[in-house]
């Protein structure tokens, strides 16, 4: 199955990516930035999976979708407002 993970270059997103890809499915991850090199080492393939941009952009989600035949998605991006205060 061909899946796409939101936050995909973060710490989650990156052991989800390794786990799906050990489970023999197509796996890209979906982010903003690049993964760190630590993660890299957690999933090696993850640089060359990722499409770039923002789980706001709805347009660029959906034509990356449509690009890769992506079958399902695995939500683990989230935004955050470092020292907001609700």
């Amino acid at each position: 199955m061909k899946i796409l993970v939101t936050g995909g270059s973060g710490f989650f997103g990156a052991y989800l990516t390794e786990s799906l890809e050990a489970a023999g499915h197509e796996v890209f991850g979906y982010d903003l930035a690049p993964p760190a090199q630590d993660l890299l080492a957690v999933a090696p393939r993850l640089a060359h999976g990722l499409r770039q941009g923002s789980i706001l952009d709805e347009e660029r989600l959906l034509q990356v979708c449509r690009d890769d035949g992506i079958q399902a998605i695995v939500h683990a991006a989230a935004l955050s407002r470092a020292g907001a205060v609700p």
